[in-house]
């Protein structure tokens, strides 16, 4: 009563509050005495909720789930636990409560009657978050063990199912919790029969043992249960599974089971009759959730009569068992089909809550994307013109120094045409001559070459060649900045390399101001 009046005065000043502290200290007080008293924060929670913030009021519908199962209260829809599991593990690092977020909407649709594949899919997406953020929770473990391990003994999956419950039952020890861990040891046992897994079956049965002696006090009827099934197929004592089966005292949605346990005792032990009246009880006693496994009964009413040597009864039974399951195959392929309808609504869902989240940012992203891809595209752009025009004035560079190889190589050939007889004077007049040719050709090849071409130049490089004089210097630099080597420059204007890199050298003095340019004599 004192959490409910809390609860209430907490409500009534929280409009009047400018932040949500008071709101958050509130639910946090609830979440510690969740444990002890759900009852009460339960009562405390459902005042009302609507003027929680919002992120106060995926936190209140967490807990007021999780109260609601602790005090067995039915569930009418998921709503409030599926927003909460949405902000958790979207908006938030919350990881612990993303855990529990996914868990309890695993166990809503799972009261719900919804189906068991969403719910497994929450508990395993809960234990991935709890291992991958090293998150160690005793309480939350055994639970979400002890799920994961009915849901797969449920769809026949044995093996599984006792390594959760023997998980289950580890957690439950630590907190010291007996009474919950006799009950995943039954559980464990009775999945460990099922797998066929003797020597396991015989440690999981001395365990429980233990725990039945060392607490007298606390009664269980699954372990009768447990016991049962354990000497019928394990031991094959038939005996000592009867005694243990007439000792069960189930609870009323458990008769039709005990009836059933029975029918396959009296079975093996060749009594037919009793058996098949065992099985008519079982079937009359059914659950209604139990429509699924209709064609199992009349699958064992069949070979029941079979046994008996009743043929009529045993074909009808058949008949009847083919139909069953038949018909319990197209309502699972429909279920089949529900589910996955509702799973792709709430994907769909989230998507949509995303686009909202982000639709803020968006006209921002756009914004950057077009300026990025604009500056990569000019980028490229301005690149690819440098390229081109590279290309082209190397191309004229070319032709450039093949006329002048042509030149060097006609002048070469007007030497040799003159007579051989010649004085020393004359041989020094014609090479002064070829030489002058030479140098002008040289000089007008490559002068009319890089005018042409000049604006691809770069800039830089074109007012650096500005302060040079003499076109042998001018040019000499040019090519360099080009990239040429001194090799190719000597091959390309039929200069000598000492030339070459003595130009060059005086190049770089003009240009850093230790000397003034040379003259073209000098160049």
């Amino acid at each position: 009563m004192q959490y409910f009046i809390w609860g209430f005065l907490i409500f009534v000043t929280l409009p009047f509050s400018s932040s949500s502290r008071v709101a958050r200290d509130f639910l946090q007080r609830m979440d510690k005495k969740l444990t002890e008293d759900p009852a009460a924060v339960y009562d405390s929670l459902s005042v009302h909720s609507e003027h929680f913030k919002k992120s106060d009021f995926y936190y209140y519908s967490l807990l007021y789930t999780i109260a609601q199962h602790k005090t067995h209260k039915p569930f009418k829809s998921d709503s409030l636990i599926s927003a909460a599991r949405q902000y958790y593990t979207s908006q938030t690092k919350d990881y612990y409560n993303q855990a529990r977020s996914c868990f309890y909407h695993g166990v809503v649709l799972s009261k719900l009657k919804s189906n068991d594949t969403l719910s497994l899919y929450y508990y395993q997406q809960a234990e991935s978050i709890l291992n991958d953020n090293c998150i160690s929770d005793d309480r939350l473990e055994a639970l979400l063990s002890a799920y994961i391990g009915r849901i797969n003994s449920v769809n026949s999956n044995p093996a599984i199912a006792a390594a959760y419950f023997h998980k289950a039952a580890d957690a439950e020890g630590r907190l010291g919790n007996v009474r919950n861990q006799i009950i995943d040891y039954c559980d464990w046992l009775v999945s460990l029969v099922a797998t066929e897994n003797k020597s396991e079956a015989d440690n999981a049965l001395c365990g429980l043992d233990s725990l039945v002696a060392n607490n007298p006090t606390i009664r269980i009827e699954n372990i009768n249960n447990a016991k049962a099934i354990y000497y019928l197929n394990i031991r094959h004592d038939l005996d000592s599974a009867a005694y243990y089966c007439q000792k069960w005292n189930p609870s009323p949605s458990d008769i039709c089971a005990k009836q059933n346990l029975m029918a396959n005792i009296c079975q093996k032990q060749g009594k037919i009759a009793d058996a098949i009246e065992w099985e008519k009880a079982a079937f009359s006693n059914r659950r209604i959730t139990d429509s699924s496994l209709y064609h199992i009964y009349y699958e064992r009413l069949a070979s029941l009569y079979e046994q008996q040597g009743n043929a009529d009864s045993s074909a009808h039974y058949s008949q009847l068992a083919y139909k069953s399951l038949y018909d319990n195959y197209r309502h699972r392929s429909e279920k089949k089909i529900l589910e996955l309808e509702k799973k792709y609504n709430m994907a769909a869902k989230e998507s949509q809550l995303e686009k909202a989240r982000n639709q803020r940012n968006l006209l921002a992203v756009i914004v950057i994307s077009l300026v990025l891809l604009s500056g990569v595209f000019g980028g490229l752009l301005y690149i690819r013109n440098r390229q081109l025009a590279a290309d082209k004035l190397t191309k004229s560079v070319i032709i450039a120094a093949a006329k002048t190889h042509q030149n060097t190589l006609s002048q070469l050939r007007e030497l040799r045409k003159r007579p051989k007889s010649r004085t020393v004077q004359s041989l020094q007049e014609d090479i002064g001559t070829i030489t002058r040719n030479l140098h002008r050709g040289f000089t007008q090849n490559f002068s009319t070459a890089l005018e042409e071409n000049l604006r691809l130049l770069p800039v830089r490089t074109r007012k650096a060649a500005e302060q040079l004089s003499g076109e042998r210097s001018k040019i000499i630099f040019i090519l360099s900045e080009l990239g040429y080597s001194e090799n190719e420059i000597a091959e390309f204007t039929c200069t000598s390399i000492d030339s070459v890199r003595t130009i060059g050298n005086n190049n770089q003095k003009v240009l850093n101001g230790e000397r003034n340019a040379p003259s073209e004599d000098e160049a």
